[in-house]
């Protein structure tokens, strides 16, 4: 199983350079920065396409499509700062046939805070390992360090209720599938207090591997709770 770490970092240009501004979504009553071509970076190597992401009868859809430079991929991030509360998303689609070398990714993340950047992960992913039997992972950062991921196998059973809830001190995460059954909990102490993190959905490519064909994952709705 990788580990997260780095491999989740949305990298921004420089705010001194005069630029058009990306796109926004209104998704789950939020405003939301769609990630343009442009800003290059990790996880790579992938390339990004702001049309990659659509919103139609309040249903997110991410996709990974190919167009004449490659394979392109897809990212949001929230306009604002949530902190400490409950993170929930429901994902309307089937993650448990998911392409080995696709990356679903759910997270806090701010690469203006020093390294561990505050980051809470949940990720569905084989990563290219086609004989794993997990294809997801509950993760803090730093990614790689002893008890920091523990992984998950999801049914075929969506829509999965999908969440994390961060208190002083602590993280619990947690997924129930579409019969409200849980498929995993967990919980581990934690020493960062929020400072100005962003949610981040993201789907990608592990190392770049192409897939079998485009894809697109249809994310029912986000809500944050405040604790």
């Amino acid at each position: 199983m990788q580990a997260a770490g780095a491999a989740l970092i949305a990298v921004h240009p420089s705010p001194h350079r005069r630029r058009r501004q990306p796109r926004t979504i209104s998704w789950s009553g939020r405003s939301w920065i769609v990630r343009p071509a442009r800003w290059r970076g990790l996880p790579g190597p992938n390339m990004w396409s702001a049309r990659n992401v659509a919103v139609d009868g309040g249903i997110l859809r991410l996709a990974i499509n190919r167009s004449s430079r490659g394979w392109t991929c897809a990212e949001i991030q929230s306009r604002r700062s949530f902190g400490y509360g409950r993170y929930e998303f429901v994902v309307n689609s089937d993650l448990s046939r998911l392409d080995p070398w696709v990356v679903l990714g759910l997270f806090t993340y701010d690469g203006q805070i020093p390294s561990p950047h505050n980051e809470i992960d949940i990720e569905v992913a084989k990563w290219g390992h086609l004989r794993d039997r997990a294809d997801a992972q509950f993760v803090v950062q730093r990614a790689g360090t002893h008890g920091d991921a523990k992984p998950i196998k999801l049914p075929p059973r969506p829509p999965y209720t999908m969440w994390w809830e961060w208190t002083q001190g602590n993280i619990a995460w947690g997924i129930t599938d579409g019969t409200g059954a849980f498929v995993s909990t967990r919980s581990k102490p934690t020493s960062f207090e929020p400072a100005g993190e962003h949610v981040h959905l993201n789907l990608w490519l592990a190392e770049g591997h192409a897939p079998a064909e485009p894809l697109t994952i249809e994310i029912g709705g986000f809500r944050h709770t405040p604790v």
